[in-house]
């Protein structure tokens, strides 16, 4: 397998540190999960293809540590799972020698991820460009005091960092939206979250779409992966 990869897996549910435990599912050449934050404002799932581990279901219950030990390892990586008495108990990862032992946790003990019972329609969606990508993340590490951005779904669609009532510092990006509920109004969305969605992502040609009922949806496609994120619009927490 290639460490690049299973990195790259890891990243966009890892989010930088905002998804510390998961369960990896794993059959017929793919790795799927789905996950969610500890505060339970955002949650997702990503399905990789090309990920070759043995078919079943392993929880990693500290990506970090999980993460810094598949560094050590080259390129070209083996992946075994060890069990006893048929229970998985930790992967074993070795290139070129080189043997990390990865220990799997209960799966009892991973955050359990919802089921939406239901999805509702989305009147807003702006397809996220290379250029509106970059321009959000150097917003963001412009105003890092800035937790949240304003979606305005006006006749020119802005998406604002900083938005406030009182007068304060704020960077306003136009986006070319697509808004077919007229009564669409004004959301808040936590920037810190959107801002690693977007990091982990980078590269890939991606879409957000809002409900007026509170609810941001985020989805990335290529031929390597599918991922998709849901957050809460603040209000609505």
């Amino acid at each position: 397998m290639n460490k690049k990869r299973l990195q790259s897996f890891i990243q966009k549910y890892y989010l930088n540190g905002l998804v510390e435990s998961a369960t990896l599912s794993c059959s017929d050449n793919n790795i799927e999960t789905d996950f969610i934050t500890e505060d339970r404002s955002m949650m997702g799932h990503i399905k990789f293809n090309g990920l070759t581990i043995e078919t079943g279901k392993y929880g990693i219950f500290n990506t970090s540590m999980f993460a810094r030990m598949l560094s050590v390892l080259d390129e070209n990586i083996d992946i075994h799972v060890v069990r006893i008495e048929d229970k998985p108990i930790n992967l074993s990862l070795q290139s070129n020698g080189t043997v990390v032992t990865a220990l799997l946790a209960d799966l009892s003990v991973i955050p359990d991820v919802p089921k939406l019972a239901k999805i509702p329609d989305f009147g807003l969606s702006v397809d996220l460009t290379t250029e509106f990508v970059d321009k959000f993340i150097k917003s963001k590490a412009a105003l890092p005091e800035a937790d949240t951005f304003t979606i305005i779904p006006e006749e020119n669609c802005k998406f604002v960092l900083g938005m406030s009532n009182t007068n304060t510092n704020r960077i306003s990006l136009p986006v070319d939206a697509n808004v077919t509920d007229p009564l669409m109004s004004s959301k808040v969305i936590n920037s810190n979250l959107f801002k690693e969605i977007l990091t982990s992502n980078k590269g890939t040609d991606g879409k957000v779409e809002l409900s007026d009922a509170g609810l941001l949806r985020v989805t990335f496609n290529d031929q390597d992966y599918n991922a998709t994120y849901y957050m809460k619009t603040i209000e609505n927490e």
